[in-house]
C-alpha cells in the first residue's frame, strides 16, 4: 500500500492497513513539523505512543526508510499514524498550536459529543477523514494568530 494523496498546501495522506482495515494514515513527522514540537522526533513520538498507549497495527505502523543516508549513520524510521490517532496527539500537545486544535474540536463539539443522527456525516467515506485531518493541519499551518 504506497497510495500517496496529496494538495498543496496540506499533508500527504497514505494508505495503510491498520487493525485489518485499509484507511487514510498521515505521516507523523507531518504532524511534529506542523505542531512545531521542540523536542527531537524520535524522543516525541516514542514518548507519546508509550504515554497514551497507543498500539503498533491498531493505531502506527512503523517504517524504516533504508535509503542512502547522505550524512551516515542511522536509517530514518517513519510512522503512519491513524486519523484518530493524528487527532490526539493534537489535541494532547502543549503549546499554541495544540491549544488551537483543542479549543476548535471542542467548538465545534468533536471532542466531547458522539454522531447523532442530526451531525452524522453522511457516509464514512475518505473525503470524512481528509476533510478531518485537513482540518488539524489547516488550523496549525494556516492559522494566522499562529504564524
Amino acid at each position: 500500500m504506497s497510495t500517496v494523496l496529496k494538495t498543496e498546501d496540506q499533508a500527504a495522506f497514505i494508505e495503510v492497513e491498520l487493525n485489518g482495515k485499509v484507511q487514510l494514515g498521515v505521516n507523523a513527522r507531518d504532524l511534529y513539523k506542523m505542531l512545531e514540537v521542540k523536542a527531537e522526533f524520535s524522543h516525541w513520538i516514542k514518548r507519546q505512543i508509550a504515554q497514551c498507549k497507543f498500539e503498533e497495527n491498531f493505531d502506527y505502523q512503523v517504517y524504516v526508510k533504508k535509503d542512502n543516508n547522505l550524512k551516515g549513520g542511522r536509517p530514518t524510521t517513519e510512522y503512519i499514524i491513524s486519523v484518530d490517532m493524528t487527532k490526539h496527539l493534537g489535541m494532547m500537545e502543549r503549546n499554541e498550536k495544540g491549544h488551537e486544535i483543542r479549543k476548535y474540536f471542542m467548538s465545534a463539539g468533536l471532542v466531547c459529543f458522539p454522531f447523532t443522527d442530526k451531525n452524522r456525516p453522511a457516509s464514512d467515506s475518505d473525503w470524512v477523514i481528509i476533510s478531518t485531518c485537513t482540518e488539524i493541519f489547516a488550523i496549525c499551518a494556516c492559522n494566522p494568530s499562529l504564524s
